[in-house]
């Protein structure tokens, strides 16, 4: 194959592509790049080196955005399968129920604070002997 233009390298890369992505190994794909960019230094200046590092770069950021998109639509759903009730039992913040099972609320403590909530039995009131 004769690469004497750009469109014989774009029929070439199209060729390349087909049968590389057709694979059952897409994790050597990553060595298959690294192994044609070996070379690259020796047959091209910096700017098409910096040329294809953004391009790449671009590819990569537009890849890692729809993953994030992805994961909070995933998350947003198994949110969504809860129910807005399930967060009730987190955390109870209903007073008049912690004082009455807790046993306050109605008496005051020892600062004149009325509903003080739960009161520490004082160890002198047991008897462990």
């Amino acid at each position: 194959m004769k690469l004497s233009d750009e469109k014989d390298y774009m029929n070439f890369a199209k060729k390349v592509g087909e049968h590389l992505y057709k694979g059952n190994a897409p994790y050597h794909i990553e060595k298959f790049f690294k192994k044609v960019s070996e070379d690259m230094p020796k047959h091209c200046d910096s700017k098409h080196i910096k040329a294809v590092a953004d391009y790449l770069m671009t590819l990569y950021n537009t890849k890692v955005k729809e993953e994030r998109n992805l994961d909070k639509n995933v998350k947003k759903q198994k949110a969504s399968l809860k129910g807005a009730g399930s967060k009730g039992y987190d955390r109870n913040n209903n007073q008049a129920m912690i004082n009455d099972v807790m046993g306050g609320g109605e008496e005051e403590d020892e600062y004149g604070n009325e509903g003080s909530g739960f009161k520490r039995e004082e160890e002198r009131d047991y008897d462990f002997m």
